[in-house]
């Protein structure tokens, strides 16, 4: 009996991390076991203990891990419903800011979404035309420095807008295709040199290539030429073939829209799913 004791007397003091504690304690009562502590395990010879003491100090233990929890879980609910509040204002101003921003469509273009995922058709002649993109990390901000002063940036900034990468390709009744990877250009500061009188493209053609990949080929095993290495003559022509086949100015600022509409859409469904999770017990 007293080697049980005594193991459960350690055991105890262990979970207590205090031997001191252990020592007031059993003062107090009256022994019916006993049980005695060396010096490495308490750095003190003896102590005497009831069995009744014993079973109030894991009772102790019980408490004070019962308060822990609970107080975790107190300042967790706390943070929740800061956070939901927090989430609610947002999912607030976003509509408030995003009242204009409606995702009606590409005039003469059937769109097509797939969650992130962009897709536009139409015909022209003999051929077909489609471009894809996907709106994910698409925002376009002002660039920095092109205000010096903070709050006036914050304050005059444009409205945020999606300007994704986009791949527009041209298939001939053949089942042939041409393929070009696009990219906006990045937005100019004040005091930069303007370009060439007539020239106002807003995007740039990055990479083109002939054909698809064949079964077992990948696109990226398969070539594909960048245009930083092609004569201007051949790239301005390629640009026009692009601007006969409907990929204007105009084009461009529909497809800027839709995709800003469409990327804020997706972010407010966000921040209600997540408004949704916190709010959930």
């Amino acid at each position: 009996m007293a080697s049980s004791m005594r193991n459960s007397l350690l055991k105890c003091a262990v979970s207590y991390n205090t031997r001191s504690q252990l020592l007031s304690v059993f003062a107090k009562s009256k022994p019916k076991f006993y049980a005695h502590i060396s010096k490495d395990a308490c750095t003190r010879n003896v102590v005497s203990m009831s069995s009744s003491m014993l079973m109030t100090l894991r009772r102790n233990d019980q408490m004070c891990r019962v308060h822990r929890i609970e107080h975790t879980a107190k300042v967790h609910t706390e943070l929740d419903a800061k956070l939901s509040e927090f989430i609610k204002d947002e999912l607030s101003k976003e509509k408030e800011s995003g009242g204009e921003l409606k995702a009606n469509g590409v005039e003469g273009w059937k769109v097509e979404t797939d969650g992130t995922g962009v897709i536009l058709t139409k015909s022209f002649k003999d051929e077909s035309i489609k471009v894809e993109f996907d709106v994910n990390d698409t925002v376009d901000q002002y660039p920095e420095g092109l205000y010096d002063d903070p709050q006036q940036a914050e304050a005059e900034s444009p409205a945020l807008v999606s300007k994704p990468p986009f791949e527009v390709e041209i298939k001939k009744k053949s089942g042939r295709t041409l393929t070009f990877m696009c990219e906006f250009r990045e937005q100019e500061m004040e005091g930069q040199p303007e370009e060439e009188e007539g020239v106002e493209d807003q995007f740039d053609i990055v990479e083109m290539r002939v054909d698809q990949p064949s079964d077992g080929v990948t696109k990226e095993n398969f070539y594909s030429h960048s245009t930083s290495f092609m004569e201007g003559e051949l790239y301005d022509m390629l640009m026009d073939m692009l601007d006969e086949r409907g990929i204007d100015n105009k084009f461009i600022n529909n497809l800027v829209n839709f995709a800003s509409a469409h990327q804020h859409q997706l972010y407010i469904t966000f921040l209600n799913k997540v408004h949704s999770f916190v709010k959930e017990k």
